[in-house]
């Protein structure tokens, strides 16, 4: 765990984001201590936003939404679905679509996500991303019915 303290006594969210370092944070989350832990969650608050737009970063904050407590996971959506416009802005690009896809799945936000994409449905249809994200929603209510 001193390896990993000393990982984690630089730059989290820069961590987050690189090609290696993100694979340190992710393990981090799954089999860390608490304190480890929230030291990656506390990297992550705060810049939700691009960070779900970046290619290793989005990684990351899926695996806080998989290993997370429920608490952990609704301060992070809470931030995630804040904006005006945020949640139909993360479906429209091609690394958020997969946050997106996330949020819909936690109990605590659904409603809101589903509820911000319908409103967003005009601008997630002109989306290639979007539109995909809202073709696999219409086909899980088929599916229900």
């Amino acid at each position: 765990t001193m390896l990993v303290d000393a990982v984690l006594s630089v730059d989290v969210a820069a961590l987050c984001c690189h090609k290696f370092g993100h694979c340190i944070a992710m393990s981090v989350l799954s089999n860390g201590s608490q304190r480890q832990r929230d030291q990656v969650l506390a990297a992550l608050s705060g810049h939700a936003q691009r960070l779900a737009r970046h290619r290793f970063a989005a990684s990351v904050l899926l695996e806080a939404f998989t290993f997370g407590s429920d608490q952990e996971h609704s301060l992070l959506a809470a931030e995630l679905i804040s904006g005006e416009g945020s949640v139909v802005d993360l479906a429209c690009h091609f690394i958020g679509a997969h946050v997106a896809r996330a949020l819909i799945r936690l109990p605590s936000v659904s409603a809101r996500v589903h509820y911000d994409l319908g409103m967003g449905h005009g601008a997630l249809m002109k989306s290639k991303y979007g539109r995909a994200l809202m073709q696999e929603l219409a086909a899980s209510c088929d599916a229900r019915l």
